[in-house]
């Protein structure tokens, strides 16, 4: 078995800083993929938060050039340049994503996510959140006083069970809602409402409160 002397992985971890220092202080893309470890002996890089996490995460008051998840993830007054990719739930408050891909349950409360989120999994849109275009796979979407542009629901793993969207409170739909899978329900509440199609379901006015999503 090889060993590495501790003088050793030094140089070796140094010459990596040294063969990188210069585009880190350019602020190549790629650099966010530089890991925490090594990124201690780069400059320019020092003071940023890792932003690529395995494991369960939770960050409060931050602004994060991108972040990448493993795991659950709980964000608070959070802003986020880049693409947001949760591999777990997702609970994000007060925050402001962009691009947003999540593999599990999802709840947004006064969250607002620009450009395309791509979700897989149930999801709850409360508190004047707003989503642009909305891709998801799930049974049950939850929309309560807040907006999305157009949505699209693909087809799920539980391809038997019924798709339905829940709109609720002040919620509106200002695009088109299409169920890719025939015989979803748009079930509407309140002042609730749709001001374009919807596409391979229907629309029903009233119904049962709906369970947490």
């Amino acid at each position: 078995m090889v060993r590495f002397s501790k003088k050793y992985s030094v140089i070796v971890l140094g010459a990596c800083a040294f063969g990188t220092a210069s585009y880190a202080e350019e602020g190549s893309s790629w650099t966010q993929y530089i890991p925490s470890f090594i990124r201690q002996y780069i400059p320019g890089l020092t003071s940023e938060k890792p932003t690529a996490v395995f494991g369960p995460a939770s960050f409060n008051s931050e602004n994060l050039p991108f972040l990448d998840v493993m795991g659950p993830a709980s964000l608070t007054d959070v802003k986020v340049e880049g693409k947001t990719n949760i591999q777990g739930p997702l609970d994000a408050k007060g925050s402001k994503l962009n691009g947003l891909e999540v593999s599990g349950p999802v709840s947004l409360q006064g969250t607002t996510v620009t450009g395309q989120a791509m979700i897989n999994g149930p999801l709850s849109l409360e508190s004047g959140s707003s989503i642009e275009d909305l891709s998801i796979a799930a049974h049950k979407i939850v929309i309560k006083d807040s907006t999305v542009i157009n949505i699209v629901v693909r087809k799920s793993d539980a391809s038997q069970e019924k798709q339905v969207i829940y709109l609720e409170g002040g919620a509106k739909v200002t695009g088109t809602i299409k169920f890719e899978q025939e015989g979803g329900q748009v079930i509407t509440r309140d002042t609730a409402h749709i001001d374009g199609a919807v596409i391979g379901g229907e629309t029903i006015t009233g119904g049962h409160e709906p369970s947490a999503a």
